[in-house]
């Protein structure tokens, strides 16, 4: 009939202890069994058969939602708001911001190192 210790897939493993060891022993001599069957052909005009019971399936038809229309719109403006006020904004600040913020600025990164190397 079958040996199981020939099968190429047989593992060579002498200590099994590991209970997915004893499944796949199972699974390799039932693989070995099933081989060792010969294949019948296929019977005529099957293929023709299971054709004919599939039914084609009406392809779903295309409709636009509102939230397809709605999210690319609330993006589209959020961005443009937010370059229009930000050019706005640098319009009407005073160019010399930067020197007013430094200060404040290099206690910030100041904090932020320190807090960085506490990590």
């Amino acid at each position: 009939m079958f040996d199981p210790e020939l099968h190429p897939d047989h593992p060579i493993d002498a200590d099994r202890v590991l209970d997915a060891d004893i499944v796949l022993d199972a699974d390799i001599v039932l693989d070995a069994a099933l081989d060792s069957y010969p294949l019948t052909p296929v019977p005529s005009g099957l293929v023709r058969r299971t054709l004919a019971r599939i039914q084609p399936r009406p392809m779903p038809r295309f409709r636009l939602e509102f939230l397809d229309i709605a999210v690319p719109l609330f993006i589209v403006l959020f961005g443009l708001l937010t370059i229009w006020a930000a050019f706005w904004t640098l319009n009407y600040v005073s160019p010399y911001w930067t020197l007013e913020w430094t200060p404040r600025l290099a206690y910030f990164r100041q904090w932020l190192a320190f807090e960085l190397m506490r990590l």
